[in-house]
């Protein structure tokens, strides 16, 4: 599901994905876990959207300042949907 947050008057596609969360399980650093899965995120909502992504890794801080709590929510409703999306394997192992 693709999401999109603002920026400098721009909606950038976002999707937190199997790919983002395998992304941020292979690093070392922690510190910059939102950071590093906007970042990843906006990757994969760009090749879901066929866009390009014209920002640089660096600008993801900034990203965050603007947008704080829209990350959040859409970081809220990937991670339901991603439990959802496996519960019912869950329940057919009870």
């Amino acid at each position: 599901m693709v999401e999109y947050i603002n920026y400098k008057g721009e909606k950038l596609p976002i999707r937190i994905a199997w790919s983002t969360m395998k992304k941020l399980a292979s690093t070392d650093d922690k510190i910059d876990v939102l950071e590093l899965m906007l970042w990843y995120g906006l990757i994969s909502g760009h090749v879901a959207e066929t866009k390009e992504l014209k920002i640089e890794q660096k600008e993801v801080e900034f990203i965050l300042d603007e947008s704080i709590v829209e990350f959040k929510e859409i970081v809220k409703k990937a991670t339901k949907k991603l439990d959802d999306e496996k519960s019912p394997k869950d329940d057919k192992k009870k």
